[in-house]
């Protein structure tokens, strides 16, 4: 059977491969030599659904030349890195240590676009930091600490920031993740939560004091990081009155319902006896609902007992005195 020779019927017969992936891989990475970017698109997505075993022992090298060819002229050739980044997560599952020099290079590639000259390519250098820590611990805590502060971290997405909060909290790295959660620089609400809830290992001291920044703050993600952090921490339940009049205080809904949820969830001896008797004299109707969904999580579960019977019945009266 001739080879195909347009684009249309490349996509094709990619396309008719899909039931026998070894196939599939081994023509998707003949196809990594293509120039158009459809084409290269469909090969890689084919490769990232490929098992291990499928992948052909050619597919290294011609995935590191894919990204050298593309890297060369990438605002051109890879507008945001989107191709780029498919090589590297596809790199990382064949990576040798040779190919650390590439991961090094895309973590630290800043690529920007007109008109307003911004940066693009921040799921890229995410992508490589993430490569980079499964080969070496040392050099992905080193780019982690690096791309921690990104001055051109996404506002939308986090990255690579949040990456890098979650490499150096997995490898207990945790003086750069308190050094951002309290430093007075901007911070990218999703990487600041991720920092908070991996400071476990805080002198009570210093805990204190970044519940004394954050606990009435606007930004309810860094509430949900900070949260996590108290429970987990071996001197969180020394907050157990600050975290109780948050939740009678807040007007934050989403972080009270978090709270409210979290309480049940960890049976907290301190603070359940502290919302069950917020619940029975709750009067703000957006704390209803939230109060009265992490109630029901111990119906049947022999905690609160009666006194959690009575307080989700007033709950349920207002709500439906309210709709009425």
């Amino acid at each position: 059977m001739p080879r195909p020779t347009t684009i249309a019927a490349k996509l094709a017969h990619l396309q008719g491969l899909a039931a026998d992936p070894a196939e599939e891989a081994a023509y998707a990475t003949s196809l990594l030599s293509e120039r158009s970017t459809r084409v290269l698109e469909a090969a890689l997505a084919a490769l990232e659904r490929a098992p291990g075993d499928a992948l052909p022992t050619s597919a290294r090298a011609a995935l590191r030349d894919l990204y050298e060819r593309l890297d060369a002229n990438g605002p051109r050739d890879d507008a945001g890195g989107t191709l780029r980044a498919a090589s590297v997560r596809l790199l990382r599952r064949l990576a040798r240590p040779a190919d650390a020099d590439l991961f090094e290079r895309a973590a630290l590639t800043f690529e920007f676009q007109p008109p307003g000259r911004e940066e693009v390519t921040a799921m890229l250098r995410a992508t490589a930091l993430a490569a980079l820590n499964a080969l070496d611990d040392d050099l992905g805590a080193s780019y982690a600490a690096r791309l921690l502060v990104d001055a051109y971290t996404s506002p939308m997405s986090g990255e690579p920031a949040l990456t890098a909060a979650r490499v150096l909290a997995a490898q207990g790295q945790w003086l750069p993740l308190y050094a951002y959660a309290a430093g007075d620089g901007r911070r990218q609400p999703e990487v600041l939560s991720e920092c908070l809830r991996a400071l476990t290992r805080l002198p009570a001291p210093l805990l204190a004091d970044l519940v004394d920044r954050y606990i009435e703050g606007d930004d309810e993600l860094a509430l949900v990081g900070l949260f996590d952090l108290l429970f987990d921490h071996p001197d969180g339940e020394a907050h157990a009155a600050r975290l109780a009049a948050f939740l009678g205080e807040t007007r934050h809904y989403g972080a009270h319902r978090y709270l409210c949820t979290l309480i049940v969830a960890r049976r907290s001896e301190v603070l359940l006896p502290a919302l069950i008797a917020l619940a029975e004299e709750e009067r703000d109707p957006h704390k209803w609902e939230s109060l009265a969904e992490a109630l029901s999580l111990l119906d049947g579960s022999g905690r609160g007992g009666r006194r959690v019977d009575t307080a989700l019945r007033r709950l349920r009266a207002r709500m439906d005195d309210a709709q009425r």
